[in-house]
């Protein structure tokens, strides 16, 4: 009942801020192409979409309805969604009129109740949020002032840099992906060795936080993904390849062990070389993409991870080649993209497992 009532208050909160919030209505029809970016509890999707080649705006979509949400007003240039909380505040990327230039984002702007708030850099010249939590914490990377990249995470207007791994040498780069409801991140950064391995930084105290190397696997690289309120963390590891000599990439699972530490788990591929899991819901379901290979080619499907199924491949829109589930909310419901039969992308969802595309209506 309790976790019913809490659904029933997301939902109205969201319907009444996405009917409130200052936008544009554009028809399914108007889009060249579109992707999915992420989803929250109440079904509100949120990602990408083309009007032109090269001219993409962040929309908001909900009940067949997309919303455009602009740009930050002194960039002007291209623009993307990345995370929608069950609030229906929205973090992505905005970029000036040449592309060079972005910083990331939170729209409704909390000053003004309308349009996006530019939430800075870390010194550098670009910035891009990638996640946001029912609290309204973001995280995402930004460029210092020495030009490195570096995982931040903003609250209430003050950007907080994450830092590195011990020891890293000072050009490395740390990169947050996730969010959870307890302040936990995900994301990796670079090692001492130079190698990149999936990371967590969790609270140690207001203001602060620590980092903890979540290790790799046979091919020594790895990478953290999204994170769900148990502290699992999803991602993709290499693995050398006996046959090749070279790597291969395969989905994995870090689950927190009670001594603090992570045991990591592969969670295996499609078929193909490559494999990502990329988020991760409250009941360890898994979403992602993997290499399918057909005909003797590769394409990239989109795929479900649970652990009493293992690696489900979802297919892709009638007669098209290529799928991505890049989020997944507690109702299984899966956000992404899926080429048609023109070869165009769209926006998708998987509800209960079964594509809709999202330019349909």
């Amino acid at each position: 009942m309790k976790r019913i009532a809490m659904v029933v208050s997301v939902v109205l909160l969201s319907t009444v801020a996405f009917a409130l919030f200052a936008s544009i209505s554009v028809d399914a029809a108007d889009a060249v192409s579109s992707h999915a970016k992420d989803i929250n509890d109440a079904g509100q999707v949120v990602g990408q979409r083309f009007f032109a080649p090269g001219v993409g705006h962040a929309f908001l979509w909900q009940a067949g309805t997309f919303r455009d949400l602009g740009t930050i007003d002194r960039l002007g240039g291209a623009s993307e969604a990345l995370g929608i909380n069950n609030g229906a505040q929205v973090v992505g990327q905005s970029w000036d009129s040449a592309g060079v230039v972005h910083h990331g984002f939170l729209w409704p702007n909390p000053d003004t109740g309308i349009g996006m708030k530019d939430l800075g850099t870390l010194g550098g010249a670009s910035s891009a949020a990638w996640d946001i939590n029912d609290a309204g914490q973001v995280v995402g990377d930004s460029e210092t002032a020495s030009g490195a990249k570096h995982a931040f995470v903003w609250a209430s207007g003050v950007m907080t840099d994450l830092g590195l791994l011990p020891s890293a040498p000072a050009n490395s780069y740390s990169f947050a992906w996730g969010i959870n409801r307890f302040g936990q991140i995900s994301g990796h950064a670079t090692t001492s060795s130079g190698t990149t391995h999936g990371v967590v930084w969790k609270t140690q105290g207001l203001g602060t936080y620590a980092i903890t190397d979540l290790g790799a696997l046979s091919g020594g690289s790895s990478f953290g993904r999204g994170i769900n309120d148990a502290g699992s963390i999803v991602g993709y590891a290499s693995i050398a390849a006996r046959k090749s000599g070279t790597t291969v990439n395969h989905a994995v699972l870090w689950t927190p062990q009670m001594d603090g530490s992570y045991a990591i788990t592969d969670i295996g591929t499609l078929g193909g070389p490559t494999a990502v899991g990329l988020d991760i819901n409250e009941a360890g379901q898994v979403a992602g993409w993997g290499d399918v290979k057909t005909k003797g080619a590769v394409y990239q499907h989109a795929f479900i991870w649970t652990q009493a199924a293992g690696l489900t491949d979802l297919g892709t829109l009638p007669a098209g080649c290529c799928s991505v589930g890049l989020a997944i909310n507690e109702a299984g419901t899966i956000a992404g993209w899926g080429i048609t039969l023109s070869g165009t992308s769209h926006a998708v969802l998987w509800v209960n497992r079964a594509i809709r595309d999202l330019e349909s209506g």
